[in-house]
């Protein structure tokens, strides 16, 4: 199970490899530099299995499987997209998408980074009252999706985007884009 290049175990996304390698590697040089043993096999699985909530997490809803990741940057949508074509090379994906509005943000770069994925978009707003930022509009992510070519809609309400995602015929339901958005998407799975 565990892989001799990276030292993490195979199951783990791909992005939690390199995440659990880079532990595995402190955590062996603090037990060896204070003179402990090292972690068995056992630990080191265990390690692994640890539950990391909103990262490549799974949900079975009616037929439908559901992932929530709160990727929320170019580069963490990257790793997504790279995990998703890894874990699910032959399967239809849907994404329900959101962003938080900030200065500085590429919301081209974001949306590039995780919509070669996708058979469909919707895009939704960040609920308000949920936290202090600003969502950014969703015309806008979908203004975007449309300009790599990929099939988009709206729904403003992210509770109403969430239901309409679930019916959507893909094989792989992914909700991403922002911490907040998984926050009240969470409580509905």
């Amino acid at each position: 199970i565990l892989e001799q290049v990276s030292g993490a175990p195979s199951f783990l996304p791909r992005f939690q490899k390199r995440n659990f390698s880079l532990a595995l590697e402190a955590a062996s040089f603090a037990l060896l530099r204070d003179s402990n043993t090292t972690l068995n096999h056992t630990q080191i699985e265990a390690g692994a299995k640890t539950h990391i909530p909103g990262r490549m997490e799974q949900f079975r809803v009616r037929r439908n499987l559901v992932i929530l990741d709160n990727a929320h940057n170019p580069q963490k949508l990257q790793m997504l997209r790279e995990t998703l074509d890894e874990q699910f090379p032959d399967k239809s994906i849907a994404l329900l998408l959101a962003f938080i509005a900030s200065n500085g943000r590429n919301f081209e770069e974001m949306v590039e980074a995780i919509t070669p994925v996708a058979e469909h978009v919707i895009a939704t707003a960040v609920p308000s009252g949920v936290h202090m930022h600003k969502s950014c509009d969703p015309e806008d992510i979908a203004g975007i999706c449309r300009q790599y070519n990929v099939a988009v809609e709206t729904v403003e309400d992210a509770k109403q985007a969430y239901t309409d995602l679930l019916s959507r015929p893909e094989d792989v339901l992914v909700v991403t884009g922002s911490t907040y958005l998984l926050e009240h998407i969470r409580p509905l799975v």
